[in-house]
């Protein structure tokens, strides 16, 4: 096999895994918004003030804010980790 046949193959080799990792990376993207979506509340809007409440992008907080806060909406792992930090930094 000829150098420039070897370049070509292991060219494809390399483009067939490319497509590969980001068809891995397409579906576990769209596997974890489907989770997120499932473990978001269903609330159409705020209870006082009804306007559409939006996702609070605080990595370490997250879950759903009023934008005239009148409050914010957890699930459960999220209430569990805000009142172990809160625990947490109680003790310093």
């Amino acid at each position: 096999m000829a150098n420039d046949e070897k370049n070509r193959l292991g060219d494809k080799l390399r483009d067939i895994r490319a497509a590969r990792e980001s068809e891995w990376v397409l579906d576990r993207k769209q596997a974890l918004l489907k989770k997120l979506h499932d473990r978001t509340p269903h609330i159409v809007g705020c209870p006082e003030c009804k306007q559409e409440l939006l996702l609070n992008t605080d990595v370490i907080v997250g879950g759903l804010v009023c934008p005239q806060r009148h409050g914010a909406w957890f699930d459960w792992d999220t209430l569990v980790k805000v009142m172990d930090r809160s625990r947490h930094a109680n003790k310093y």
